[in-house]
C-alpha cells in the first residue's frame, strides 16, 4: 500500500514543500473492523482517507499520464484509516530527508468498505467524519486531498513516472487525509464515515 501527505496540515507539520509519500507493508495493513494495540504504537495520529485500489497498472513510461486514463485504473474507491507512526520527536523533528527515510511517518492502516456509488458520486464533495466513542471529533470532504482523491493518484503516477517506476494493478493508494490529524489514546473506538454508507471501524486497546 502507498500512501500520501497530501493535507496541508501535515505537510506544514513535516516541513514539506510539496506532498510526500511513503510505503505501508502489508504485514500492517488490516481489514475493518480492526482492533491494534496502542501501547506498541509511536507517537500515533489517526487520519480517515480515501483509499484507491487500482484494476489496471500504471507503468513507467515517457508520456505523462493523463486524468482520463489515471481515472481508467481505478478498480475502487474505499474508505480507510491510516495510524500514522513516527520514530522522530514530532517536537523536534529533522530535515524533510530523514522524515522519507523513515517512510514518511508511515505505520498502521485499516482498509474498509468501497464507497458505494463512488464512480458516479462526487467525491470531492463527499464528507468524512471521524468519531472518537461515538462523539464526532473531526470533519473534512474529499475536496481535501488535492481537491478530489483522483488528482493525488494522478499526482503519484507522474512522479513515479519520472523517476522511471510505476504503479501495479492491486495496488492501494491512499490519497492522505481529509479530516486532519488526531492523536488516540488506549481504549478509545474509533469510527469514520465516508458519506452516508461506508463505515470504517478501529478499536485500541
Amino acid at each position: 500500500l502507498r500512501m500520501r501527505a497530501s493535507k496541508r496540515c501535515r505537510n506544514a507539520r513535516l516541513r514539506a514543500t510539496e506532498p510526500t509519500r511513503g510505503p505501508i507493508y502489508a504485514r500492517f495493513v488490516t481489514d475493518s473492523p480492526a482492533v491494534i494495540p496502542h501501547a506498541p504504537l509511536l507517537d500515533p495520529i489517526v487520519e480517515c482517507e480515501v483509499l484507491l485500489r487500482l484494476d489496471r497498472p500504471l507503468p513507467a513510461r515517457e508520456a505523462p499520464w493523463t486524468a482520463q486514463e489515471v481515472e481508467a485504473a481505478i478498480g475502487a474507491a474505499l474508505g480507510g484509516i491510516e495510524v500514522a507512526e513516527c520514530r522522530f520527536p514530532m517536537d523536534a523533528l529533522p530535515a524533510m530527508a530523514a522524515i522519507l527515510a523513515d517512510g514518511a511517518g508511515n505505520g498502521r492502516y485499516v482498509v474498509g468498505p468501497e464507497i458505494p456509488g463512488w464512480r458516479e458520486a462526487d467525491l470531492a464533495a463527499m464528507p468524512v467524519a471521524l468519531e472518537v466513542d461515538g462523539v464526532r471529533r473531526r470533519i473534512g470532504c474529499g475536496a481535501d486531498a488535492m481537491g478530489h482523491p483522483f488528482r493525488v493518484l494522478l499526482w503519484l503516477a507522474e512522479a513515479l513516472r519520472r523517476r522511471g517506476e510505476g504503479l501495479a494493478a492491486g495496488e492501494l493508494v491512499s490519497t492522505g487525509t481529509c479530516t486532519g490529524m488526531l492523536r488516540p489514546a488506549r481504549g478509545q473506538r474509533l469510527r469514520a464515515r465516508f458519506g452516508d454508507d461506508c463505515k470504517v471501524d478501529l478499536a485500541f486497546a
